[in-house]
């Protein structure tokens, strides 16, 4: 191997190691070096330049504790990722309100805000304010992630008003370009709230690269988003619509919801024939069903959702969660904001 070809292969392993350090201490939380050897084994000295990478930028500090490991030996400092260098805004933008979350490096949550909707004209004003309010607030705002009850579509489209609900129907574009004009120091994106969700519930388990295909079916106002995770990355497809019901316009809509009459059941027997396909075209480690329709859903009602999704005899595990504020899009956009930030900062550091 010539030194050009050495010297790349020493750089990327280098930046894929930095990868796993940061992404172990953001699932795991605080740790000694002895741990992560122990999770990663990975040599102490490959560890200790890594740290050292990092302490440089400021990316991790001691938490002020220390810990004794199992054997002897001195007690090791536990490392953490350093929240005062960098924090960042999640919104979710559903139909009457706008939750905003403030997230630490880590992922913990720093700050909350909510402001009511009258009317959707109002959005682009209310979210504007509210992170300009942040900012104010928060002087290491790194990203910004907004999750939208809609879907976003590539070129800057987003299409509400697919769904039956309380508010007029309603679309947006070139909201994206228009908010990174307002915000330009700062990287901002825009996703729909199924992807976001996703990538929360990823971190909630504490996984990294998980094959995962999630259903949020929102009740008020109807609609169903589907998320498809492979190898812990979002698969969006061609228009940035793969896996969603709706991209062929809302008669599709109408069909389903008038067909299962806000029954969970009913919605479950008649999306099965795209969830079995989904599932046999993806082979995800998990199928996760979520969404507003699942809030104080009955035990007997999950008991009947069970069934028939046992009569279509598929080898995956199903599990249900609630939409509650454990899986807020808006957290999840955060979390989208963050691991493009870490991208970045590895792409820099492990150039060196």
């Amino acid at each position: 191997m010539g030194k050009g070809k050495d010297f790349m292969k020493r750089n990327n392993d280098r930046k894929k190691n930095l990868a796993i350090l940061i992404d172990l201490l953001k699932r795991e939380g605080p740790m000694t070096q002895t741990m992560i050897k122990n999770y990663t084994n990975f040599q102490a000295s490959t560890i200790s330049y890594l740290i050292n990478d990092l302490r440089k930028i400021g990316m991790v500090k001691n938490f002020g504790e220390t810990v004794q490991g199992v054997g002897p030996g001195k007690p090791g400092s536990l490392l953490h990722l350093n929240n005062d260098i960098a924090q960042f805004i999640g919104i979710y933008v559903e139909d009457n309100q706008i939750n905003l979350y403030v997230l630490g490096l880590n992922g913990e949550t720093i700050d909350f805000t909510q402001s009511v909707i009258q009317s959707p004209t109002e959005v682009e004003n209310i979210l504007i304010n509210m992170v300009k309010n942040k900012i104010e607030n928060h002087s290491n705002i790194k990203g910004i992630g907004i999750a939208m009850k809609a879907m976003v579509l590539r070129g800057d489209k987003i299409r509400f008003g697919l769904r039956e609900g309380i508010m007029e129907p309603w679309e947006l574009e070139g909201l994206e370009k228009r908010l990174k004009t307002q915000f330009k120091s700062i990287p901002l994106l825009i996703e729909n709230d199924s992807h976001c969700t996703a990538i929360l519930y990823q971190y909630l388990q504490k996984k990294d690269k998980m094959d995962l295909l999630l259903y949020m079916l929102n009740k008020v106002p109807f609609g169903i988003g589907c998320s498809i995770l492979i190898n812990g990355k979002l698969h969006k497809g061609t228009n940035g619509a793969s896996g969603q019901y709706y991209y062929k316009g809302s008669n599709f809509t109408n069909l389903i919801h008038e067909s299962t009459n806000n029954n969970l059941v009913n919605l479950v027997r008649v999306l099965m024939p795209h969830i079995s396909t989904s599932s046999y075209l993806i082979d995800p480690q998990k199928v996760v069903l979520t969404g507003s329709y699942f809030n104080n859903v009955s035990l007997n009602q999950l008991k009947e959702v069970k069934k028939i999704i046992e009569e279509y005899n598929m080898p995956y595990e199903f599990e249900f969660t609630q939409g509650n504020i454990e899986l807020d899009p808006g957290k999840g956009a955060a979390f989208i904001a963050i691991n493009n930030y870490i991208e970045d900062i590895i792409s820099k550091v492990g150039a060196r």
